[in-house]
């Protein structure tokens, strides 16, 4: 049974696809106000499919139970992978090999600013009134 009492904010932890769903679980056995939301899937949606999989996630990190959300995704695994492929497009092999991980590693990090400059109070601000 759950300690959180009717109304009690909780921290959402979304797993943007069933990859990251038991990274999710483990995150939120860490701690009592982290609730955990996963996905069946998530990967490889196209078109509509797409649109109304990140609907939904987005609305259940937009609940007004959650005061914050924790997306949590695979941009580093991806960033090891395609970015030293798309460097081999303007550097040199070597330059691509050694700069693509180091890059991968701060990309989720670089996603986050650029969100926080388009919108400032995060993807899913919390709710007032």
């Amino acid at each position: 049974a759950s300690a959180r009492g009717k109304g009690d904010q909780v921290i959402a932890v979304v797993s943007a696809m069933d990859n990251t769903n038991p990274l999710v679980r483990r995150i939120c056995s860490l701690r009592s106000d982290l609730i955990a939301v996963n996905t069946s899937f998530g990967r490889a949606l196209m078109g509509e499919d797409e649109a109304q999989h990140f609907r939904v996630m987005g609305h259940l990190a937009g609940h007004p139970n959650v005061g914050a959300a924790i997306i949590v995704g695979l941009a580093d695994t991806m960033g090891r992978v395609l970015l030293p492929v798309l460097l081999r497009a303007v550097v040199s092999d070597a330059a691509a090999d050694t700069a693509g991980p180091a890059l991968a590693s701060m990309l989720i990090y670089i996603l986050m600013a650029a969100i926080l400059v388009v919108r400032p109070r995060g993807l899913f601000p919390a709710r007032t009134g």
